[in-house]
């Protein structure tokens, strides 16, 4: 399966994190790593932006646990061409998506990102943690944008 997931990823690896967030990363990262998904990723992201500056910012931190998932994550996966795709080239979304993210009270900046990632998969799958995005692009033009916990479910 290939799959694009945002930035809850780097946000879940930090000291300040909660327990649960923090389980539903070691989850998905241990399913993500047993298997031979594909991540497909913008460049450049949010995404990648976060994971970077986390990355540096423990680097020097006394909690090494945030380093090792991260480092590990960018060792094991973004690194890996196999396990990760990096969308470089321009990307033209439909025009659905287009209306359905510049809707007021969206964050339009901020998540075409995802979906110009996704629109080079077969799958079109988005993991987010973002609630809003996933009832706001529902079914939107084969696109499936689901929610971390309800992926886990199944995953």
């Amino acid at each position: 399966m290939d799959f694009v997931i945002n930035e809850w990823f780097p946000e879940y690896c930090r000291v300040e994190t909660p327990n649960e967030s923090k389980e539903l990363l070691r989850v998905f990262l241990e399913k993500f790593m047993q298997k031979t998904d594909v991540l497909y990723v913008r460049n450049p992201s949010p995404f990648l932006r976060k994971l970077y500056t986390y990355a540096k910012e423990y680097q020097s931190h006394s909690d090494v646990s945030t380093l090792k998932i991260i480092t590990y994550f960018i060792t094991r996966v973004v690194k890996d061409s196999k396990r990760c795709v990096f969308i470089d080239d321009e990307c033209v979304l439909d025009e659905q998506i287009l209306e359905k993210l510049n809707e007021p009270g969206t964050n339009y900046y901020s998540d075409t990102y995802l979906f110009e990632a996704a629109s080079k998969t077969e799958s079109k799958i988005i993991i987010t943690m973002d609630d809003k995005l996933c009832r706001q692009m529902h079914n939107v033009a084969g696109y499936q944008v689901i929610n971390l916990k309800d992926f886990l479910r199944n995953y």
